[in-house]
């Protein structure tokens, strides 16, 4: 199962872009729309325009966002955000996985199945597991991805057994035990039926103290071994097993504690350069972000210094300004980075046309207005006023700067001459 196109899934329970992720490597790509690039995220946001209450999934929105290389992320262009409410189910924690022609967006509660040959999604469909005799089993956080045979796999919370109290990842008195298993797809059910192995695949014990919740497993294979990591609250847990549906042992240590940097965690293996990439989410001044590590192997626990954060427009916030360029002033994912920005009290200032949707939500227009076509392969007039509209910006802010700036100018100078040949 070498990767071509792979998706990273993320689920969140918090503020924000707060995510989960599951990552899978499969089939090549799809119908040119909705995807044109190698990783697929899909994740949820909490929609405060529709209530501030951010702990409550029926305000999440799950969104679809691609890279070419797990660092920049844009929103994938032409996919309509999932809203729940009414008859629809919340559409938390989602997770992705393509098979052929098809992509698979599994929510707790439904699956949505992107269709290649037509172009279009289909609405929410309900999706069932259920033990070998037949008995529902009721569970969150599913983590998808392909077998040998191409069958559609289920990573999931168990959340069948009781004293877990109103909250499935914790528990209703501690100390108690989690549980995660596995379940394969039914030949014909076309991801919608799915019968439990047996198991688990990993138990783990919340204490009460260290551990309070156990949740969000996310399933990958690096070519030689499965791994799996089970968030725990702040934390990352990471096992393993040479067999999917095994039984997973700690990666690292008696408790498999990867990393306490940040939880709801997703893994990939990059076959190009033989690292890992591990993705979490983490709470930075009242912002949740998401960070990710690149590591050779699971011989020592992640600290901060390993991290770097991506989603970028998540982490703005009152104090930041943003500068959004857009030749049209319609593109989607440039109008949707500028909302979330705006929304958490950043300055948007955008260069764009006058009369488009994104020079109307913005706190500050720049109009640049020319007779050069949009769609044209090779725009020259619209390059060149953009540069010209920048040049006046940097001009005004050193300006306004002062003298302060002349010292960081020089260093610029002195940096760039020591990359020169003589």
């Amino acid at each position: 199962m070498e990767p071509y196109t792979s998706y990273l899934g993320y689920t969140s329970r918090l503020l924000c872009t707060v995510l989960f992720c599951v990552f899978a490597g499969i089939a090549p790509p799809l119908h040119a729309q909705p995807f044109t690039k190698k990783f697929i995220m899909p994740f949820h946001t909490c929609d405060k325009a529709i209530s501030s209450n951010c702990n409550d999934p029926i305000n999440h929105v799950t969104r679809l966002a691609e890279s070419d290389n797990g660092t920049q992320w844009s929103l994938v262009l032409g996919f309509t955000p999932l809203k729940g409410g009414g008859i629809i189910p919340p559409v938390s924690v989602p997770d992705l996985i393509q098979r052929g022609n098809k992509a698979y967006l599994y929510v707790p509660s439904a699956v949505y199945i992107y269709d290649g040959s037509t172009g279009k999604w289909s609405s929410n469909t309900t999706y069932t597991i259920t033990d070998e005799s037949g008995a529902s089993i009721r569970f969150v956080d599913p983590s998808p991805m392909l077998d040998a045979q191409g069958r559609i796999v289920l990573f999931f919370l168990n959340s069948s057994s009781s004293g877990q109290g109103m909250d499935p990842a914790g528990c209703s008195s501690y100390p108690c035990t989690k549980r995660f298993d596995s379940a394969i797809e039914v030949e014909g059910s076309d991801g919608k039926r799915f019968v439990m192995q047996s198991g688990p695949r990993v138990q783990i014990t919340l204490d009460g103290a260290m551990l309070r919740t156990g949740s969000d497993p996310d399933i990958y294979y690096d070519g030689t071994k499965y791994v799996l990591y089970v968030s725990a609250g702040a934390s990352t847990l990471a096992f393993s097993s040479t067999t999917l549906h095994g039984s997973y042992t700690p990666l690292i240590g008696t408790t498999g504690l990867l990393t306490s940097i940040g939880g709801v965690p997703c893994g990939h293996y990059d076959t190009e350069t033989k690292r890992y990439w591990t993705f979490v989410q983490s709470n930075e001044g009242g912002t949740n972000v998401i960070k990710r590590a690149v590591h050779a192997d699971f011989s020592r626990q992640l600290g901060a210094s390993d991290f770097t954060t991506v989603m970028s427009a998540s982490t703005l916030g009152p104090g930041d300004c943003v500068v959004v360029i857009s030749n049209s002033g319609r593109t989607r994912d440039l109008m949707d980075a500028c909302d979330i920005a705006r929304k958490n009290g950043a300055v948007t200032i955008v260069i764009t046309a006058s009369g488009s949707p994104l020079a109307s939500t913005c706190h500050i227009h720049l109009a640049a207005d020319h007779p050069e076509g949009y769609d044209r392969y090779s725009p020259m007039v619209s390059r060149l006023m953009h540069l010209l509209i920048i040049d006046v910006l940097a001009t005004c802010v050193a300006l306004r700067i002062g003298s302060s700036l002349q010292p960081i100018l020089q260093q610029m100078k002195e940096n760039l001459r020591a990359k020169r040949y003589a």
